[in-house]
């Protein structure tokens, strides 16, 4: 269980870093908060899931809940792609 807990953690952390590495695009270039504020909020909100959901997976993870560690480690990896799959 502690190598699917893994693969979420990194599973969660590539979507960070793709949501980082399309900030420029969101933002309209990287002089700042130019875009649209839909996308933006979209972007910002999407981020703080990403991010939330790992904290709360080794937090459940440490107080012995692993189940719902695993769900919330996986949970913006799913998301995402339902969203890939559904928008097609």
């Amino acid at each position: 269980m502690g190598f699917l807990l893994a693969l979420g953690l990194l599973a969660d952390g590539a979507l960070v870093a793709l949501l980082i590495g399309i900030s420029g695009f969101v933002f309209s270039g990287p002089e700042g908060m130019n875009g649209e504020i839909g996308a933006v909020l979209s972007w910002s909100l999407a981020l703080g899931v990403c991010l939330v959901c790992a904290l709360l997976a080794l937090v459940f993870w440490r107080g012995g809940r692993r189940d719902f560690a695993l769900a919330a480690a996986w949970l913006p990896a799913l998301g995402f792609l339902a969203g890939a799959v559904f928008t097609l």
